[in-house]
């Protein structure tokens, strides 16, 4: 899949693969199945909280270029950034491309109302997923009945007990949604599950 993009592209990917470890980055197999999901959803308005390098960016960015979407990254570590908005220059996705440093909590907390996601990839600080996603449920669109959230690199976090309840946490938050989705009889009230 590597190969459909230009020679500049392929060869920024390829040099940020040698880094994958150093960064965290997500394998290039990750890489490609977000960009084939993202391409084929159609999805328009992508975030992505935890841009490191650019990696994983330039494949969304690419992805939404396709779409005529955006893709809106965090990233807390400013020289990260620098240098993933060089790597979204290079590859030809900074047109479709905003960047923001600092707490992603900070910025999920101030985002627009009208702010809408159809596709978030959340790779950042393990101990806010839960925060990260109740802000980003605010935002994701309500036409969709079961928006695609990624968390990822979750088996790397240091507490390791802390990462399944965390995911029955955010599993529960979807099941309501879902259910507040559905024409349900009044006299069942989601928020009681």
């Amino acid at each position: 899949m590597l190969s459909k993009f230009d020679n500049d592209t392929q060869k920024v990917l390829l040099e940020l693969e040698k880094t994958q470890k150093q960064f965290w980055n997500i394998s290039r197999v990750t890489a490609e199945f977000l960009y084939t999901l993202i391409r084929d959803k159609k999805a328009k308005n992508v975030l992505e909280i935890g841009t490191s390098n650019g990696y994983s960016g330039i494949w969304l960015g690419k992805a939404v270029k396709e779409n005529g979407g955006h893709l809106t990254t965090i990233e807390f570590y400013d020289k990260r950034l620098d240098v993933a908005k060089e790597n979204f220059k290079t590859c030809g996705v900074d047109d479709v491309i905003t960047t923001l440093q600092g707490s992603a909590l900070m910025h999920l907390e101030y985002l627009p109302d009208d702010f809408e996601i159809d596709f978030a990839f959340v790779d950042a600080n393990k101990s806010e997923y839960i925060k990260y996603f109740e802000f980003i449920d605010k935002h994701l669109k309500k036409a969709e009945l079961l928006p695609v959230i990624m968390f990822y690199h979750m088996k790397k976090s240091a507490n390791r007990l802390l990462m399944p309840l965390m995911l029955i946490r955010i599993m529960k938050m979807l099941f309501c949604r879902c259910l507040r989705a559905c024409r349900l009889p009044e006299n069942i009230n989601v928020n009681n599950y």
